[in-house]
């Protein structure tokens, strides 16, 4: 792949790594999931012409897009990062959370539907391979993740910590477990 057809990979990336990572000083978010998800909708925009699934899920980008701006309303940050306060979160605060995990995995799921599609294209094997054990993986932990939510309540925050950290390292792992994104995706450095 040439680095002009590849630039919308970059753009998806810098998106969903804004969706992903929460920075907020004193309640405020200075990087809002809205601008991610823009970011990854117009980059999915570029390849929606080429790839089917890229379109639904471009679609889906922007709907996730418009559903993040209640959030900043609805949902109070303040409470969000004390687990010990979760049950303060009124429920309509709550479901609202769940249907926009439930859309953002879907996102994730569509996205690599399309990128598996892309390696089937390119004829990359390993590629292929690779991207199905990820899609796989996420949609188990993203699954597993909507089971437990209600479950929340329950816990003590220490076993919440501990698995966030576990969490958040599987997911890292998964992410980087390739020796780095140029063994990940070899037909980016064509």
């Amino acid at each position: 792949m040439s680095a002009a057809s590849t630039k919308w990979l970059r753009r998806l990336g810098w998106g969903l790594t804004l969706v992903w990572f929460d920075f907020r000083i004193g309640g405020f978010d200075f990087s809002p999931d809205v601008i991610g998800y823009l970011l990854a909708a117009s980059a999915l925009s570029e390849a929606s012409s080429t790839y089917r699934t890229m379109r639904s899920a471009r679609t889906l980008a922007l709907l996730l897009a418009a559903g993040e701006i209640p959030g900043l309303i609805l949902v109070q940050p303040g409470l969000l990062g004390n687990i010990e306060q979760y049950e303060l979160i009124p429920l309509y605060a709550h479901i609202y959370i769940q249907a926009m995990q439930l859309l953002h995995l879907l996102l994730m799921l569509l996205i690599c539907w399309g990128m598996d599609g892309i390696a089937d294209k390119a004829n990359e094997r390993d590629l292929q391979g690779s991207i199905r054990v990820r899609r796989i993986s996420y949609s188990v932990v993203g699954m597993g993740m909507q089971i437990f939510y209600p479950f929340i309540f329950n816990l003590e925050a220490s076993v919440w910590v501990y698995m966030l950290i576990i969490g958040m390292s599987s997911s890292l792992f998964w992410i980087f477990s390739s020796s780095g994104w140029r063994s990940a995706f070899p037909m980016l450095s064509h």
